[in-house]
């Protein structure tokens, strides 16, 4: 498991604010987002704390040439 997947994962089992389902589906989501930063060449994060603007905006930037819709990204 990548440092960032398992970051996420620590972060997601510490907050228990929702349902069951909700906070599957939070970490579903955030770990296909970490899965994608790899993908994009972000591979040194070591966790979540370690996340800069410069990583979200070069995620925004791979969705947009994806060509999803802006409420997917948003």
């Amino acid at each position: 498991m990548r440092d960032l997947n398992y970051s996420i994962k620590k972060l997601c089992d510490r907050n228990r604010d929702s349902s069951i389902a909700t906070r599957s589906n939070r970490a579903q989501q955030l770990n296909q987002i970490a899965n994608e930063l790899h993908q994009v060449g972000f591979k040194q994060i070591k966790s979540v704390d370690g996340l800069k603007p410069k990583h979200i905006w070069r995620l925004v930037e791979h969705w947009q040439k994806k060509a999803l819709s802006p409420g997917s990204i948003k």
